[in-house]
C-alpha cells in the first residue's frame, strides 16, 4: 500500500473497519457499503404480520428495521395490543413517507465514517 503524505483513511461503520491509502478508494468503498446495504432490504412482497411473541422469537430475524419495495420503504413497527387474553406483541410494517425514508437513509450514510489519519515515524 503505497502513502499520500504519510496518511491513510479508515472507513468505520456499524459492521466494518477498512483502511485505504487514498481518500477516493475510501470515499468508493462507502458508496459500496451503502449500495450492498440498500440491495440487502429489497424484497418482492411485505412479510406477514407477526401477531404473537412465539412468532417474532421464531420470525423476527428476517425482519429487518426498514425494507424497500418497488420504490416504496416500509419501517418496522413494534406494538403491543390488550385483549381478552392480555397483552400480545405484534409486529408489521408500515409504509413511510419520502422524508421518513430520506432522514433514515441519512442516518444510516452517516452512520458511516471515513476518518483521516497521519502516520508518524
Amino acid at each position: 500500500m503505497e502513502l499520500e503524505n504519510n496518511t491513510v483513511w479508515v472507513v468505520r461503520g456499524d459492521d466494518s473497519f477498512d483502511i485505504f491509502s487514498s481518500k477516493a478508494y475510501a470515499e468508493e468503498h462507502k458508496k459500496s457499503l451503502i449500495e450492498m446495504w440498500k440491495k440487502s432490504i429489497v424484497r418482492d412482497t411485505i412479510p406477514r404480520r407477526l401477531n404473537s411473541t412465539d412468532e417474532i422469537n421464531k420470525y423476527y430475524k428476517d425482519y429487518p428495521e426498514v425494507i424497500s419495495i418497488g420504490k416504496d420503504h416500509y419501517g418496522l413497527v413494534r406494538g403491543f395490543k390488550s385483549n381478552e387474553y392480555g397483552m400480545q406483541n405484534y409486529r408489521c410494517y408500515e409504509l413511510w413517507s419520502n422524508k421518513d425514508w430520506d432522514d433514515y437513509y441519512q442516518d444510516f450514510a452517516s452512520q458511516i465514517v471515513i476518518e483521516e489519519y497521519i502516520i508518524s515515524k
